[in-house]
């Protein structure tokens, strides 16, 4: 496309990742300036600096990306419309909210659609599970999925983290579009055992001579380290005070349970972050207060235009972003099938008729923007 084009193409790093972290470690202190806004002027800045140069001087930016980068990418348009030509986004979420039920529900369409079977399984699983857990049981849960031992107890959060185990599981294969769903269903239905919980325990089994996580102690250890590798700290941070975007079961078209609520994920945050003075009403202020910096409203969308807007119809994240832009102005290009960012590689002779279509009607209104 930037070869089409006549243009370059330039990667970004978003401060607090990878190489740009401006501080000395990921303390909550030390991250008071990592956000989205800042990370807007990041690229602003960058696109001031490229225009110094002569070469450079009368370019149009188009700026790419998939999943919070395509997000970043679109608010950059809203703040800076006359800087940025034209948006090519896939995958992108727009609306914040800590509780992104609708995931859950794709991935349990997604899974039902490929081995009802193997929904049934997980739900009849998840549904024993959650009697035991809450009828004094869980050292046994524990027990039959070889959870490690810890001496620490948090409720609620140990709860969420032992069926987010589960969860994140199935969630991973469906997003993206991984032909192991198939498969791995196939093995869940065929596992040792005459009961759901008797198949689910064979198929998750590990080791004799080993654990796995299965409470908040060590789920996951990243969020509590503050060395400047630690990534999931770092997006974590942006989820908690900004965007939410976190997967919990409070829908009702899913079958994994109702052990992840909103809730859990306000206690996690004070956990990791020490805001615990912060009620969960002022913890989803901020996240809410993104909708309205980024002119977010579901039902009337972001106002933006010159937007190329690609989601694949299997992407739990899908539901976040792509109604959030009913404008004549932005192009909604839906590929059947194909999970999260299914269309950034290369156009290649095994995309699908839908891929196809949708990557080259994106080529053509980049082109037409930049006229």
């Amino acid at each position: 496309m930037a070869r089409e084009n006549g243009g370059a193409m330039f990667y970004l790093e978003h401060r607090f990742y990878g190489e740009s972290i401006p501080t000395s470690d990921l303390s909550t202190r030390n991250l008071a300036t990592h956000s989205s806004r800042q990370a807007i002027e990041d690229i602003r800045q960058f696109y001031n600096w490229l225009r110094t140069s002569e070469f450079y001087s009368k370019s149009k930016l188009v700026l790419m990306g998939c999943s919070y980068s395509a997000s970043l990418s679109m608010f950059t348009k809203q703040i800076y419309p006359n800087m940025v030509t034209a948006v090519y986004a896939t995958s992108g979420p727009l609306l914040s909210t800590f509780d992104m039920y609708q995931y859950m529900e794709v991935v349990t369409s997604y899974i039902r659609r490929v081995n009802p079977q193997c929904n049934n399984i997980i739900m009849g699983a998840i549904q024993t599970m959650e009697s035991m857990y809450l009828n004094g049981q869980k050292d046994r849960l524990h027990q039959l999925f070889s959870v490690c031992r810890s001496s620490q107890v948090q409720e609620p959060l140990d709860r969420a983290a032992f069926f987010l185990r589960f969860i994140y599981h199935f969630a991973n294969m469906v997003q993206s579009a991984s032909s192991t769903v198939t498969s791995q269903c196939q093995r869940l239905t065929n596992a040792q055992g005459t009961t759901n919980l008797d198949k689910f325990v064979s198929y998750f089994a590990v080791p004799a001579n080993q654990c796995t996580s299965g409470v908040f102690a060590h789920h996951p250890p990243g969020f509590l380290n503050t060395n400047k590798d630690q990534s999931s700290r770092s997006w974590l941070w942006q989820q908690c005070n900004e965007f939410g975007w976190f997967i919990t079961t409070a829908g009702n078209n899913q079958v994994y349970g109702s052990s992840v609520r909103p809730s859990m994920h306000y206690a996690l945050c004070r956990a990791v972050f020490g805001n615990a003075g912060q009620s969960d009403a002022q913890l989803n202020a901020k996240v809410t207060a993104t909708n309205s910096n980024y002119n977010v409203n579901p039902g009337k969308g972001a106002g933006l235009k010159n937007i190329a807007f690609l989601y694949s119809s299997d992407d739990p994240w899908a539901p976040m972003g792509y109604n959030m832009l009913p404008n004549s102005q932005t192009r909604m290009l839906r590929i059947e099938g194909g999970g999260h960012c299914a269309d950034m590689s290369s156009s290649s002779a095994s995309d699908s008729a839908s891929m196809r279509n949708a990557k080259n009607t994106a080529r053509a209104l980049i082109k037409q923007w930049l006229q």
